[in-house]
């Protein structure tokens, strides 16, 4: 994770845009777990720093994500 600061300098978690999915009205990310397996979870942003968007919640601090090739994962994922 990557250490930003926002409103009253209080560090929040941020990752990278390229990292993000949008799907309608949600956003997610992968998330990488130490046995290779990936899980989609969606995810709520807050403050955008250059190419790196605030995490308000549903990502804990050390967790692991897919920054690069999310695109090929969604569509293995359905089937395309």
């Amino acid at each position: 994770t990557v250490t930003i600061y926002s409103k009253g300098d209080h560090p929040a978690a941020a990752v990278p845009k390229q990292a993000l999915i949008y799907e309608a009205d949600q956003v997610r990310v992968w998330v990488s777990h130490d046995d290779r397996s990936v899980e989609l979870r969606q995810i709520k942003t807050g403050l955008v720093n250059g190419d790196l968007v605030e995490v308000v919640s549903n990502l804990k601090p050390g967790e692991r994500i897919v920054t690069k090739g999310s695109l090929f994962i969604d569509r293995a994922a359905s089937g395309s």
